[in-house]
């Protein structure tokens, strides 16, 4: 871009990965750099590299966590080059994959030392230069991490919503004094950082790790280093003057995945009622999909068997007890009708969904489960005796089936390949009004209504990638897309 020509950027943790992707860039558009990074012996190569590309460009030790190292980092640039036009923040701890309760406090502290005080003290002295020159233009590296919740990182995806909060917060404060602030929430990248975190897992392993990876990405791939580069470019570039204070996600699509959307619900399971259980199971089995666990609902007089996802399962429900499915208990929910729906009209279909926060964006009531322990309750969307709508509710004590121990993780495997549920469309027959608690999740966009002549229900796998499906009518209202 030539309104980088001349200009001096600098980029902390400059000498690897996305860093020195970044520092190649500015190089290639005639701006002069500066590398900033703990390891000398990196960095003395990172420079090396970027003189051979021709670049103007220089490194310097520095330590983001240390408040005195970062301020003699600008001093080095001022002195070098007289003034900082760029500044790229992209100093990460090396954290390692592990469940939340495993992680040891002081790889906590360093997580957040250098993810979240490292790019404030970086924003702190880089502002501080700016402001003495006229203004400039600073990129943050966050990740998609610091969008929704990330298992096995939790620390770390902390870290990266900070940064999109400090972003945000010191956008809006020196925007009026000529310093543009913007994050970069890259996807999962190729980068010797990645290879790292992978390197415990045999050749099979990482192999299945990266087949599944790429089901999960609709761009099928991880992004390049350059790639990402490209992104804080432009940002640090006028070509995006106009932007102040955004996270650019660069993540080959993941966050357009309806599931993936940072919303306040996420799938936890479908079910479908059944009158003919023995033939819908044989008929799902043949297609290829594993069901692995069957429980009766004592008091509630349904039985069930469930087929398990990454993130989500589907339950075939049938009548068990007549007497108990027609309980007053029981009524509110029309499980009666609902199982016999040829018979009924009633919708043959339960949508349950996992909060991401402690609040529930939706009105609900509290159905006494029967086979729930004593005082529990599920909350209910659907309102009391509304048959011909879809069931829907809250699962307030679940989790994605590939979060769970591997001691009590289902098989999640299916002849198909099927991963992740990421869409639910359920089709009603015309001219029935749907109630309040459905706008609102269809406006939430967790669930699509549609009109047809009969009731049935398409569940998208995997983004719908592969553009193939499979219609199970008549035998069970159900359409599969993947």
């Amino acid at each position: 871009m030539q309104d980088l020509l001349g200009k001096v950027a600098l980029i902390s943790g400059g000498t690897t990965g996305i860093g020195l992707a970044a520092a190649e860039a500015f190089v290639a558009s005639g701006a002069k750099v500066v590398v900033a990074a703990r390891n000398p012996e990196r960095g003395a190569q990172a420079e090396q590299e970027l003189r051979h590309l021709g670049g103007d460009a220089a490194f310097h030790r520095c330590d983001v966590t240390d408040p005195s190292s970062v301020a003699d980092l600008l001093a080095f640039v001022v002195d070098r080059f007289g003034r900082l036009n760029c500044a790229v923040n992209s100093a990460a701890f090396d954290s390692r994959p592990s469940a939340a309760h495993e992680v040891p406090f002081d790889e906590a502290g360093k997580t957040i030392s250098t993810d979240v005080l490292g790019v404030f003290n970086c924003m702190k002295y880089e502002i501080g230069t700016m402001l003495q020159s006229g203004g400039g233009t600073i990129v943050n590296i966050s990740s998609v991490n610091g969008l929704a919740g990330a298992p096995t990182a939790a620390v770390y995806s902390a870290g990266k919503h900070a940064v999109i909060g400090l972003t945000r917060s010191m956008a809006r404060e020196y925007i009026a004094r000529g310093i543009r602030i913007n994050a970069v929430c890259p996807g999962a990248t190729e980068t010797a950082r990645r290879e790292r975190r992978i390197a415990h897992l045999t050749l099979k392993e990482r192999r299945e790790h990266q087949e599944q990876l790429f089901q999960t990405i609709p761009i099928g791939r991880l992004a390049k280093a350059e790639e990402i580069a490209s992104a804080i470019l432009w940002l640090s570039s006028t070509a995006s003057s106009y932007v102040v204070g955004h996270s650019l996600v660069v993540d080959g699509g993941l966050q357009a995945c309806r599931e993936c959307l940072p919303m306040a619900l996420t799938f936890d399971h479908v079910f479908i009622c059944s009158e003919n259980p023995a033939e819908a199971e044989r008929a799902l089995a043949d297609f290829g999909l594993q069901f692995s666990r069957r429980r009766i609902h004592r008091g509630q007089g349904t039985a069930n068997a469930c087929a398990f996802f990454d993130n989500a399962y589907l339950e075939l429900l049938w009548r068990h007890d007549d007497d108990e499915l027609q309980s007053e208990v029981v009524g509110p929910v029309g499980l009666w009708q609902r199982v016999r729906w040829r018979e009924t009209g009633a919708s043959p279909f339960g949508i349950a969904f996992r909060p991401e926060g402690s609040e529930v964006p939706v009105e609900t009531w509290p159905y006494a489960a029967p086979f729930l322990p004593a005082g529990g309750n599920l909350p209910i969307v659907t309102p009391r005796f509304r048959w011909q709508e879809p069931l829907t509710f809250i699962s307030l004590t679940s989790q994605a089936p590939v979060t769970l121990p591997p001691e009590r993780q289902p098989p999640l495997d299916h002849r198909g390949g099927h991963h992740r549920l990421t869409a639910v469309t359920v089709y009603k027959p015309e001219g029935q009004e749907i109630s309040a608690g459905l706008k609102v999740l269809c406006n939430l966009d967790v669930l699509a209504v549609q009109p047809a002549a009969e009731h049935h229900i398409e569940l998208e796998f995997d983004g719908a990638r592969r553009s193939e499906s499979h219609d199970f009518r008549p035998t069970l209202p159900l359409v599969l897309r993947w």
